[in-house]
């Protein structure tokens, strides 16, 4: 959970309107905005503060591989974020803004349409808007007051989508209204998202916490029902009990998430908040200097989108653990792959014709070698160099896999239509 999170729940008290008493599971109106991306969201919390909002900051972000930036923690107005819009415009990236006259709630008599009408009219028309960010880890009570501005915005801007990130699978009860399950499934019904974000911090200074692909499970599980998408956002600064972590340690947080069908990532953060004595190393410091994070997660991020770019619009079809047991990892479907040991998590997708097998090393200090068998029906196997973003041909079904400390490695293969022949795989 974020550090911003009580100040965020401090703000939905104050600006969460009267409502009607609606019933937990009262729908939204509205459809959700269809969020379809062509680029693998890969973004962060905690943009530069509005000191350091310049193009030059803007190219940093774009050069690190972030392909949406997201807002700074330091807060927002009007005026910075048209800035923001403007600079990644000229970058080449996208927007989630967030606007301190955003209400949660419509109210009875209304009176949030006006300001929803006044953010939309201040930012819809700028190309490089991605989205608007509605609220952080609220309760489940809030939902029905979010499901309002979700679709009021949808129906102001259907071009743009509303964000909302959840809590982890380790907060407490009393602060979701509900066991973990029901409060993803309930924000899915109630809130009808463009997509589900939550955070998760795996890494303590003395031990690995559990619950990380649990959390991965719940939320695959719900949103493929549902058909929606999801992000993750992990862990990247140093702070409270959280120990700062190596380049292996970020690329398994990323990998892990990729291999489930997670459609996005970010890391938790960018900026430094603040110099209290709270936070220790972020990929840039309050003082606007790269850490040696920012070089490490530059070369996760290229690894992360190499990948990306295939599984985006990819089904995640099942997902299996190899090796040594944590939380449980069968999702049942059909799996591909046979081989014992090591620990491994593996990913099945399909686009299409194309079935792909993403292997992510659950071991984030030591790589693996390993002898797999494939069943890919004789057709021509492939494996991506990540390096190069060139796919290469195997021989047979049955490659030697070597996957580095976190890392991921892709395969592929094509299945031919019934009576058709299979059209060549595009590098």
């Amino acid at each position: 959970m974020k550090c911003i999170g009580i100040v965020l729940s401090l703000l939905i008290a104050c600006t969460v309107f009267a409502q009607p008493k609606p019933t937990a599971s009262k729908p939204a109106t509205q459809a959700a905005v269809k969020w379809d991306p062509d680029v693998f969201p890969i973004s962060y919390w905690c943009g530069p503060p509005p000191q350091f909002t310049t193009l030059e900051r803007y190219q940093e972000i774009a050069d690190a591989g972030f392909t949406y930036a997201m807002p700074p923690c330091g807060g927002a107005t009007p005026e910075g974020n048209k800035k923001i819009l403007e600079y990644c415009q000229k970058v080449g990236i996208k927007a989630f803004l967030q606007d301190p006259r955003m209400p949660i709630g419509i109210g009875p008599k209304g009176e949030g349409k006006a300001q929803i009408d006044a953010i939309v009219k201040d930012y819809a028309n700028y190309p490089a808007l991605a989205g608007y960010f509605i609220t952080d880890e609220p309760g489940g009570g809030a939902y029905p007051a979010i499901a309002q501005t979700v679709a009021y915005l949808k129906e102001k801007d259907p071009k743009h989508i509303a964000y909302v990130n959840l809590y982890p699978n380790y907060a407490p009860e009393w602060a979701m209204g509900s066991d973990y399950p029901t409060y993803i499934e309930q924000f899915i019904k109630v809130v009808n998202p463009a997509v589900v974000s939550y955070d998760h911090y795996h890494f303590h200074k003395h031990y690995d916490a559990p619950g990380f692909f649990k959390n991965l499970e719940v939320v695959r599980e719900k949103t493929l029902k549902a058909n929606l998408p999801f992000w993750n956002i992990v862990l990247c600064v140093n702070h409270f009990d959280y120990r700062e972590l190596t380049e292996a340690e970020k690329r398994w947080e990323a990998m892990q998430t990729l291999a489930y069908g997670g459609k996005g990532v970010m890391f938790f953060t960018y900026w430094q908040p603040d110099e209290s004595g709270t936070w220790g190393t972020a990929i840039i410091s309050a003082k606007g200097v790269k850490t040696r994070q920012y070089d490490e997660v530059k070369h996760v991020n290229k690894d992360v989108q190499a990948i990306g770019k295939y599984l985006i619009k990819a089904h995640s079809d099942s997902v299996f653990e190899y090796g040594q047991p944590g939380d449980f990892t069968n999702s049942g479907g059909a799996n591909p792959v046979s081989f014992t040991g090591p620990n491994i998590t593996v990913g099945n997708f399909t686009h299409g014709n194309t079935h792909y097998v993403l292997f992510a090393n659950r071991d984030y200090k030591n790589g693996v070698t390993k002898d797999v068998s494939i069943d890919n029906g004789g057709a021509k196997l492939e494996h991506l160099d990540k390096a190069s973003g060139q796919w290469e041909a195997e021989e047979g079904h049955a490659p030697v896999l070597k996957i580095a400390a976190g890392d991921g490695e892709l395969y592929r293969w094509q299945t031919a239509p019934q009576n058709k022949p299979a059209p060549e795989l595009a590098h």
